[in-house]
């Protein structure tokens, strides 16, 4: 089930990513700044985009070299102690995370299988386990 995003969670958002937040009738808008870094993620959350059979939430990140849109996304997990922020959709079975930093920085996993978020990771390469603990902090958002 989809968050209804509103303006606490945005201002949690907002807090983790030490972000500028601009909230406007149709999105919210951060502006995530690396200085030291001469880096910028600008981080948009639509909430009720109207798609073709359905109602969901939509991200779009830019960088200096990047345009990146998530679909349906179903919620976020904000972590203080990391510094991050981790979206999370669901299609059929597979998942697509999107991880932004609080120091401008963007990880992105798309089409990972459900199933690798209760395998053991001590199995797995390490490319492979990444994805499963980045994305397993969101199982609570996911269906059975």
């Amino acid at each position: 089930m989809q968050i209804q995003f509103n303006k606490n969670h945005y201002d949690e958002i907002a807090g983790i990513l030490g972000a500028e937040l601009e909230i406007t009738e149709s999105a919210a808008k951060f502006i995530v700044k690396n200085v030291e870094k001469n880096r910028q993620v600008i981080l948009e959350i639509y909430p009720n985009v109207e798609y073709p059979q359905e109602k969901g939430n939509m991200l779009i990140l830019h960088t200096a070299t990047s345009h990146m849109q998530m679909h349906n996304c179903l919620g976020f997990v904000a972590s203080e102690m990391l510094g991050e922020v981790a979206f999370i959709s669901e299609s059929e079975g597979n998942l697509s995370g999107v991880v932004v930093e609080k120091g401008a920085g963007i990880t992105i996993y798309t089409n990972v299988n459900k199933n690798l978020l209760s395998a053991d990771f001590t199995t797995l390469s390490p490319e492979v386990m990444m994805a499963g603990i980045s994305l397993s902090l969101a199982d609570h958002l996911l269906s059975d």
